[in-house]
């Protein structure tokens, strides 16, 4: 799983290094994990986002919930392109590809379910480069998936929608692709 991940992380960087002589990564951590005291689950979600373009960027969320009452454990990996209309501010993303897999003690075998979601939100930059980004998932917006609707058998606590909260720090103009030439004037 490591491996996987680490080769579609060096892949995303060598795109971003065609379309952009400098790109913008962004890590983020979901600060709405709180809501455990109260859910009965926890849920973090971490995020890596690599600028293609100004206004296009790729993003590769990663969501981790554990079910208090059922033990069940849940992760989540998405594939995501973002649209930011007026580069910063308001967003909307689209998975390219999203996978789940669900495991305990309890279950005979891991189970491994295809989604799709949809996420809409504003970005906000302060104090130099870090930010906040409220968001809205929602998952399975067009009902396409019905493995969505296992993974609710299993995991109830994985809702439809779902409020975010992330912070996190964005590594501006890092030179993925080696040289940066300057255009002529």
């Amino acid at each position: 799983m490591r491996r996987f991940l680490f080769v579609i992380l060096i892949l995303i960087l060598s795109l971003s290094s065609i379309y952009a002589y400098e790109t913008d990564i962004n890590l983020s951590v979901d600060l709405s994990t709180l809501d455990a005291a109260w859910n009965k689950a926890l849920y973090t979600r971490f995020k890596l986002e690599a600028n293609l373009t100004k206004e296009l960027s790729l993003a590769i969320p990663i969501t981790y919930c554990y079910d208090f009452i059922t033990q069940y454990s849940l992760l989540s990996v998405n594939f995501d392109i973002y649209y930011h209309p007026i580069q910063t501010g308001p967003f909307v993303g689209l998975s390219i590809y999203s996978f789940v897999w669900l495991f305990s003690k309890e279950l005979p075998e891991n189970l491994l379910f295809s989604n799709s979601e949809l996420t809409v939100g504003y970005t906000w930059f302060f104090y130099k480069n870090f930010f906040i980004e409220p968001s809205l998932i929602i998952r399975n917006p067009c009902n396409i998936y019905s493995d969505f609707e296992d993974i609710q058998k299993y995991f109830p606590k994985y809702s439809k929608l779902r409020f975010q909260f992330l912070f996190g720090y964005s590594f501006k103009n890092l030179n993925i692709g080696g040289k940066v030439y300057e255009k002529n004037i």
